[in-house]
């Protein structure tokens, strides 16, 4: 299950990558605005704030305890696979507490393996470019092109054809 303009003002849970891209793209204020709420587990704060260029720092301690709640996972469920990093591991685990008390909750990562565990578990999904993308569908955002660009000079990896793909969704291309 994907997240959509429809489930949003659920509560978002954020990984480390989603956190840090958007920081990239200066644009981490693009969740309030789509989140009734958005936690970010312990130890996605503790490895933003190890990294090695410690991006997305500075706007965490701008935004903690204004929209961003930091929250503790408790324990992680065995089934969550052990080859996610922690990060993951707490946000799908914060994510399916969310959930099965039925709270509206979407959780934001672009790791494969933690999205399929997230969606065999019906959890609503949406990555760093569904946010972009959300954003630009609903005019938060001017254009999409020059933040997938900043990401791209960041280092963020997307294949071609997605690009296109999106692009042409958000009416930037022609859809020859």
């Amino acid at each position: 299950m994907i997240c959509t303009k429809e489930t949003s003002k659920a509560t978002a849970v954020v990984d480390t990558s989603v956190w840090i891209a958007l920081s990239f793209a200066h644009h981490v204020d693009l969740l309030p605005p789509f989140f009734a709420k958005v936690y970010l587990p312990q130890s996605v704060y503790q490895e933003i704030l190890r990294g090695e260029q410690r991006v997305g720092s500075a706007e965490l301690h701008q935004v903690t305890g204004s929209w961003l709640d930091l929250v503790r996972s408790g324990p992680v469920p065995a089934d969550i696979p052990s080859a996610l990093g922690m990060g993951e591991r707490e946000a799908l685990s914060i994510a399916l507490r969310a959930s099965r008390s039925r709270e509206r909750v979407v959780v934001l990562l672009d790791d494969l393996l933690a999205r399929r565990w997230a969606q065999q578990h019906n959890i609503p999904v949406l990555g760093t470019l569904g946010i972009l993308k959300l954003a630009r569908e609903t005019g938060v955002v001017p254009s999409l092109r020059p933040l997938l660009e900043k990401l791209s000079e960041a280092g963020f990896h997307m294949k071609h054809d997605l690009y296109i793909r999106i692009m042409r969704q958000v009416g930037e291309i022609d859809t020859e």
